[in-house]
Order: C-alpha cells, then sequence, then structure tokens
C-alpha cells in the first residue's frame, strides 16, 4: 500500500511542471522513508548489530573524537566505531546530535539511500522519457527496498553508485567519480563500482578504442562476449585465488563477500532469465534506439547470474556474501529496466512493458511477498 501511494504521486508528478514535479516527487519519497524510520528494532539484523550500538555511541559521545573512539561488543568480538566506514559513521553521529532518536536516524539512513537513486532517474529522465522515474522507483521498491533495511551502509553505497553511473551514461566522469568516492566512504565494497566502470567504458570502445574498420557494433558484441566468458572463468577460479591471497596477504576486509565455490544455483538463474529473454526478443529496437551501448544490458544480467552462483563451502544456496556483490550488479536494474520500458514507446510494445511490470512483482513475491527474513514480515514500533 505504501509503494503504490508513492509510485502513484510520482506518476501525478510527471505531468508537472519542473518544480511542482520535483515537491510531488519528494513528498513521495517520504512515504519510505517514514516507513524505514518507524520500523521495529527485529527488522533488519543490521539494526541491533550495528546501528543501534552505534546509536548509543553518538548519544553518550563527549565529541567526534571520543565517539570514534569508542567501541561495543558484538558477537563475542569488540567492534569499534572507527572500523565502521567514514561516510556513515559521520551520518550516525551527526543526526543523533541534532535529533537524539533512533527513530530519526533511521529516517535519514533511508533518504540519502532513496534520495540518490531518484536525482539519477529525474536526471535521465531529462535525456530520455519521464515515465522512467516511476518505473525506475518501482524497480527500487521491488528488488532494493527490504534489503535496505538491513544493509543499511550497503545500499547508501549503491545509492550514490546509481546516482555515478546517470552522471557516466550522460558522459559527465568528473561528477561520476565524485559520487562514486562517496559510494566507497559509506561502504568499501562498493569499490565493484569500479569493475563496473571499466566494463561499459571496454564495451563502449572508450577504454580501449577500437581498431576496425567501422564496424563499431561487431567490436562491441564481441567484447560483451569476451567479459561473459572472463567473468565466468575469474568466478570458477575464485576459491584458488582466494586462497592464494589469504595465504600471501591474510585475511583481507571484505574478502568473505566473494568466499565460497562455483555452484549450480537453478533458482537464481530462474530468477533473472526471464530479463535476459525479454532483452533478447526486443534487441533490434534497443540496439536502434542506444546503438552499442544496449549490450551493457544483457552483459549485467548475464554477470548477475554468474555471480549468484557462487555458493557456500557445502553446495548449500548462493553465498550471501557472493550476493552483496550481486547486489551491485542488481542496482544497474534500476536504469536498464526503465530504459528499457521508455523503448517500448508504441502499442505493440504493450507485451514488453506488461512482462517487465510483472516480472518485477513476481521477484518482489518471491523474496519478500511469499518468504520469511530479516525484513519480513515488516513489523512497525506499534506491532
Amino acid at each position: 500500500m505504501s509503494f503504490s501511494f508513492s509510485l502513484l504521486l510520482l506518476c501525478l508528478a510527471e505531468k508537472m511542471t519542473r518544480r511542482s514535479r520535483y515537491v510531488t516527487g519528494f513528498i513521495a519519497l517520504m512515504i519510505p522513508c517514514f516507513l524505514a524510520a518507524f520500523r521495529a528494532e527485529t527488522i533488519g539484523t543490521d539494526v541491533r548489530a550495528y546501528l543501534i550500538p552505534m546509536f548509543e555511541n553518538a548519544k553518550n559521545a563527549r565529541g567526534i573524537v571520543d565517539f570514534f573512539g569508542r567501541s561495543w561488543m558484538q558477537l563475542y568480538t569488540q567492534r569499534s566505531v572507527a572500523s565502521i566506514e567514514i561516510g556513515f559513521s559521520l551520518l550516525v553521529y551527526i543526526a543523533t546530535k541534532i535529533f537524539s532518536s533512533l527513530y530519526a536516524l533511521q529516517f535519514f539512513i533511508q533518504l540519502l539511500t532513496i534520495i540518490p537513486v531518484w536525482c539519477a532517474l529525474e536526471k535521465l529522465s531529462d535525456y530520455l522519457d519521464k515515465r522512467i522515474v516511476v518505473v525506475g522507483m518501482m524497480v527500487y521498491y521491488a528488488m532494493c527496498y527490504n534489503y535496505s533495511l538491513n544493509l543499511m551502509r550497503q545500499y547508501i553505497a549503491i545509492g550514490f553508485l546509481v546516482l555515478s553511473f546517470s552522471y557516466l551514461i550522460t558522459g559527465n566522469k568528473k561528477n561520476y567519480a565524485i559520487f562514486q568516492a562517496i559510494a566507497f566512504n559509506f561502504h568499501y565494497s562498493a569499490i565493484s563500482g569500479l569493475v563496473i566502470y571499466v566494463i561499459y567504458e571496454y564495451i563502449a570502445g572508450k577504454f580501449i578504442p577500437f581498431k576496425t574498420d567501422g564496424d563499431d557494433y561487431k567490436c562491441s558484441k564481441n567484447r560483451s562476449i569476451l567479459v561473459m566468458s572472463v567473468s565466468t572463468l575469474a568466478i570458477i577460479a575464485l576459491p584458488s585465488l582466494l586462497n592464494v591471497i589469504v595465504n600471501r596477504f591474510g585475511e583481507i576486509k571484505y574478502i568473505g563477500y566473494i568466499n565460497g565455490a562455483f555452484g549450480l544455483s537453478i533458482n537464481q538463474i530462474v530468477l533473472r532469465l526471464p530479463l535476459l529473454v525479454i532483452l533478447m526478443l526486443s534487441y533490434k529496437k534497443l540496439r536502434y534506439t542506444y546503438g552499442n551501448k544496449w549490450l551493457l544490458m544483457p552483459t549485467v544480467v548475464v554477470l548477475n547470474i554468474i555471480v549468484s552462483q557462487l555458493v557456500n563451502a557445502d553446495g548449500s544456496a548462493s553465498s550471501s556474501g557472493a550476493y552483496r556483490i550481486v547486489l551491485y550488479f542488481s542496482a544497474l536494474l534500476i536504469i536498464i529496466i526503465p530504459i528499457m520500458y521508455a523503448t517500448y514507446n508504441t502499442k505493440r510494445d504493450l507485451l514488453y512493458r506488461v512482462l517487465l511490470v510483472g516480472y518485477l512483482l513476481v521477484w518482489w513475491l518471491y523474496y519478500f511477498g511469499f518468504a520469511e527474513g530479516s525484513t519480513v514480515p515488516y513489523l512497525s514500533i506499534w506491532s
């Protein structure tokens, strides 16, 4: 219901003047922010793992230096504020000192997650189609919102990465670098964004210029296939490579994200394959509209499938650490799916639009509608 009302306001905003659109859009975003603010402490394991301890330390700290010197016990180990990324620590400290409320802090964490996503979509809508804002936020609500209530630091980083890629797509590399750096300071795993940047530039022929007789599309297609092939081989070889790294350098922060082995996770393939099929069915129109840049779309989807095949050491389920890396590739769907939707602009393309919306609905139902987890079912502080 909350998502529906927010999306309805965003739909109404499409037909307004720029200033009114921004005001209405901002009001629409307040709904999920308040939903995040007044959730129960049990919604999101990281709330109790580090958010509440950091909030209490910030509230009791005599100053910022004292705050960064504090620590707490987490699963029988001592964890310090200084070990948390500086961007998130500053957010906790400033919000706590101003409002002295956990609910206000949770509100601003979600606000700092969702605003960059909305700004990225608004920016791209000026170049493409106003509808991509609503569709993009639909992707965020279906695929990202529940995770953001748990993986708070990482999803703030993902929000800024989405914003950085909107600048990359429109050719502003300076702003891309700025927002990539901000993302990194909220979660160090956001360095994954540089991998996506290199892939984008490589396929588009900017990182390494083409040396052909003018057939840039064929060259981009070959590069896309090469990226997917090399990525598959790299993931297969990853466990052996990790052993070498750990033996040589010892444990490295977040290296556990890519721990495990390459296996076969059928449900991860089934969940992502429909989007790849839709891309392939409409590739002619996408190619005509976006040229060789459209090849980044199937490349990202295939990379999602490949990385999701990292399984736990016992071969069961997809590695939870690996799934955090998948989230960075999945975040690009906030941009890719709306761009696809905007391309399907004739009556004959209605089926593709229905399929995209249906795909998002099935995704949400599978992960959150009929499931139980750290954020499902949602409970408020009044429950």
